[in-house]
């Protein structure tokens, strides 16, 4: 049976033309977030693909590697680009 989701606990977010879905839980109230995104703020820039995966769950995370593939891999910099595109639309989500 498929679960029902309260649409009000979940973010729609889009960058590069990929949507993703945020659960608001994981970006308010959780601290493995708050310490991966304290690390990545820190300079440990090698924490991004976790938190990136801690954000968007396992299967999320993969989808948006295949969806950036070129050729079967994805670029740092693409990635990179789709994080910026992800917090930049939380932000502008949060200021409506």
């Amino acid at each position: 049976m498929a679960e029902e989701r309260d649409e009000s606990k979940v973010l729609e977010v889009e960058s590069l033309g990929v949507k993703v879905s945020i659960e608001r839980a994981v970006l308010a109230d959780d601290i493995d977030t708050l310490e991966l995104l304290a690390d990545v703020d820190d300079g440990q820039v090698l924490k991004t693909p976790r938190l990136l995966r801690h954000i968007l769950g396992d299967a999320q995370y993969e989808d948006v590697k295949a969806a950036l593939a070129v050729d079967g891999r994805t670029g740092v910099s693409s990635m990179a680009e789709f994080i910026a595109g992800v917090f930049a639309a939380i932000g502008d989500t949060a200021k409506n």
